[in-house]
């Protein structure tokens, strides 16, 4: 990848991918934390001091926040002794890794397909999609970018592997891969992606020195460990994630409840993909509500969408591999496994979305070449990438605008989602630090319309209720708190 970018032209183009970033997202240095940068790195005592002996123990050993992701417990920690608690240095610094990986990606997809009009196409989508603006814009999901940083530098390690094999790169993919899943768990299905990239592009043509006649048993045994790997990172996350309370009930996320979601998520990722409209912090669970007809139709999407990739195979290698990339990558969280509340997060998107842009832009030059054209195939394609790159920046850059105060973050998910407690409850949380009583009492009796016997949010309006001196509701209220707690128990 070093030798890549020392070229003039790639050296070109990875300076652009980052200046885009930085045009798109300057505007973080001046904002502040919001949801859980709170519990992450104000309220969290282990993390005040900065980075010593003691605390990267502690990162290696912590179940904290419901989860275990070492390295990026130290890289929170290095940004406080560097720069402090202040917000607008670790803002910064997520920028700087989304632009890493947007260079990282495109230096990953040329070295693979030997594309480089399409391949810095895909890493300009990623940098710029208005899906991605949760994982930059929010300091505490460093670990999405640090994760997927590390995880293309195995792909990258892979595709060197893959033309010479030897044992010093396998060790360079398994080191990638490892710290990549002590960022964040999120790509515990990479071995499978690596299956995939051997079926294309590079076991196409016989471009690789095991080509197209390697057996799959010889490429299944050499991801042995990867795999192994995989297994051990998801049985520690399933523990940080039953003792850190982060698992939600069976009983209110039966199963049939988690896989009607699933299926209607992954085809709202897929849309909002592609028209990234309504985009919230926070998305609540429906439940069960799901209508069947939109059932229905989620999952005739889903099949004819897979059918459609399988049967073009021949004639468009790309599609089975860039589909089931989107796929299997979404699959860690996707809700099987229900984690938190939400029904899905634009975050989870981060890195699975590359699989849909690498078959928008290598569907779209390949129908390119079938029709006839009035202008030459690729001007027309340089005009309509640069129109799609420059949509997306334009939609990321309102997006980010709702992530600079907790106020702004949540007044935008109450106003493009229906019923979410979560939206309303932090919000008056917010308004209350700000002093805004009347405001927090209102969204808190908001919250309180649609989950009447939630007892912390009784508690809370109590609170709140005798800061503005308002002691007869909230007597009541604590009296509604204590008799719903006792219900619970």
């Amino acid at each position: 990848m070093i030798a890549q970018l020392l070229r003039p032209r790639t050296f070109a183009a990875a300076s652009t991918l980052l200046l885009l970033v930085w045009v798109v997202y300057e505007p973080v240095s001046g904002y502040l934390y919001v949801f859980d940068d709170h519990q992450y790195l104000l309220r969290n005592s282990a993390v005040h001091h900065g980075l010593s002996w003691r605390s990267v123990a502690w990162a290696f050993t912590t179940f904290a926040e419901a989860n275990w992701h070492p390295l990026t417990w130290i890289s929170h920690l290095l940004d406080i002794s560097v720069f402090g608690m202040r917000p607008a240095a670790p803002h910064v610094e997520n920028v700087a890794w989304h632009g890493a990986n947007s260079v990282a990606l495109f230096l990953v997809l040329a070295a693979a397909t030997g594309s480089f009009g399409k391949s810095l196409t895909v890493a300009a989508l990623f940098a710029l999609h208005p899906l991605h603006v949760e994982s930059v814009a929010w300091v505490a999901e460093r670990k999405d970018l640090l994760s997927t940083f590390f995880g293309l530098l195995a792909i990258a390690g892979y595709i060197a592997y893959s033309r010479k094999r030897s044992v010093t790169r396998y060790l360079a993919v398994v080191a990638g891969f490892g710290l990549s899943l002590l960022c964040k768990p999120m790509l515990v299905t990479l071995p499978f992606l690596f299956l995939l990239l051997d079926y294309y592009p590079l076991g196409s043509g016989g471009n690789t020195d095991r080509g197209p006649r390697a057996g799959w048993p010889a490429r299944l045994l050499e991801k042995v460990p990867l795999f192994a790997l995989s297994a051990a990172s998801s049985a520690v996350t399933y523990v940080a994630q039953t003792r850190g309370g982060g698992m939600s009930s069976t009983e209110t996320y039966a199963l049939p409840y988690r896989l009607q979601n699933a299926v209607l998520s992954f085809v709202n990722y897929l849309k909002m993909t592609l028209w990234p409209k309504g985009l919230a912090c926070y998305y609540p669970h429906p439940l069960g509500s799901i209508p069947p007809g939109k059932l229905w139709l989620a999952g005739a999407v889903l099949v004819i969408a897979t059918c459609l990739a399988v049967v073009l195979r021949r004639r468009a290698p790309f599609l089975p591999v860039s589909w089931f990339w989107f796929l299997g990558t979404l699959v860690p969280v996707i809700g099987f496994v229900q984690v938190g509340g939400q029904a899905m997060a634009d975050r989870y998107t981060y890195f699975p979305i590359v699989g849909l842009f690498i078959a928008i832009v290598w569907g779209a030059a390949a129908l390119a070449r079938r029709l006839p054209a009035t202008v030459p195939p690729n001007l027309s394609g340089l005009l309509g990438a640069f129109t799609v790159v420059a949509a997306c920046g334009v939609l990321a850059r309102v997006q980010l605008t709702y992530w600079r105060d907790e106020v702004t973050l949540f007044e935008r998910a109450i106003s493009v989602t229906t019923g979410n407690v979560m939206a309303h409850s932090n919000v008056a949380a917010a308004y209350n630090d700000l002093g805004q009583r009347d405001l927090a009492i209102r969204h808190y009796r908001e919250a309180l319309d649609i989950v009447p016997g939630d007892p912390q949010l009784h508690f809370n309006l109590g609170i709140v209720l005798t800061q503005a001196g308002r002691l007869p509701e909230a007597d009541r209220h604590f009296r509604l708190y204590t008799e719903y707690s006792q219900r619970s128990r």
